[in-house]
């Protein structure tokens, strides 16, 4: 059976068999509580609610079955999994879930010398400079182009995760309330003259205002996500319910097919107290 340990920075469900565990992590601190791991889980175990000026992620752990797909789609890395002190993210590393496409690529080379303008100009902090130019954290990048706009040279290409259409009713917006300003991840969502309004171009149609919003006035479409290649159920059911389609043959990778069968396979061999391995079988 499932049991859960939350504290202020982190949410664990942890499944122990004697002396070996499975464990899901929620990192509070990289959640910008996006409605993804919500729309993925198959088991609706994941839910995201406003809690005293803030999103909090909560997982029912008698819902959970630990089977990694909230962690390979999370798109800022909260979400993460280990089994036996190893890191556990078979989907991710095989491909049956497919990776995300960068947020943002850089080339250093066009870049001024001296200049960090795209440092600042990022909501979510996920640039900074060392010795070698622009670094970026890609976990904390949502593909918003805030960065690119500030670039004077055009050095910096942003890739969104997904593309779609996010509609305010304005007139279910209760007077005064700002909670999707205060909470959307990219600054995308504003208030001008006394009305909220979305800058589209900054909006990364991660979900977080739907969740901020108590009234029903935010609806997001996703239409498609920029990825790369993947395979399986688990895949094509959360692609499903974030966008209302599934992947065609032509994003079936049957090389990441082979890689899943082969981690599979050595995950049978599971590494016991001692450090010796033996047949998860028995």
């Amino acid at each position: 059976m499932n049991h859960k340990v939350t504290t202020q920075d982190k949410l664990s469900v942890i499944l122990r068999l004697y002396s070996e565990y499975v464990r899901l992590d929620l990192d509070r601190s990289l959640c910008v509580g996006c409605d993804v791991c919500t729309a993925v889980c198959p088991r609706k175990a994941v839910r995201v609610r406003l809690e005293a000026g803030g999103l909090v992620a909560d997982i029912d752990e008698d819902n959970c079955i630990l089977c990694e797909v909230c962690a390979a789609f999370c798109p800022t890395g909260a979400l993460s999994m280990e089994q036996n002190h190893e890191p556990k993210a078979v989907l991710a590393e095989s491909g049956g879930v497919a990776a995300a496409s960068p947020g943002i690529s850089v080339d250093v080379t066009l870049c001024p010398e001296g200049c960090e303008l795209c440092v600042p100009a990022c909501p979510r902090h996920a640039l900074s400079l060392d010795g070698g130019g622009v670094v970026v954290d890609e976990k904390a990048c949502l593909g918003c182009p805030h960065c690119a706009d500030a670039c004077p040279v055009g050095a910096i290409e942003a890739t969104p995760l997904f593309e779609g259409s996010l509609t305010i009713d304005t007139a279910a917006c209760p007077q005064g309330c700002d909670d999707c300003v205060d909470l959307c991840p990219t600054g995308a969502i504003e208030r001008r003259d006394g009305t909220i309004s979305v800058v589209h171009r900054y909006c990364a149609l991660c979900g977080a205002c739907t969740n901020a919003c108590t009234h029903g006035a935010i609806a997001i479409a996703r239409t498609s996500m920029h990825h790369g290649p993947g395979f399986s159920a688990a895949w094509s059911d959360g692609l499903a319910a974030l966008t209302g389609s599934r992947t065609v043959s032509g994003d079936r990778d049957s090389a990441a097919f082979r890689r899943t069968v082969a981690a599979f396979a050595q995950a049978r061999q599971i590494r016991g107290p001692s450090g010796e391995e033996r047949d998860a079988r028995g």
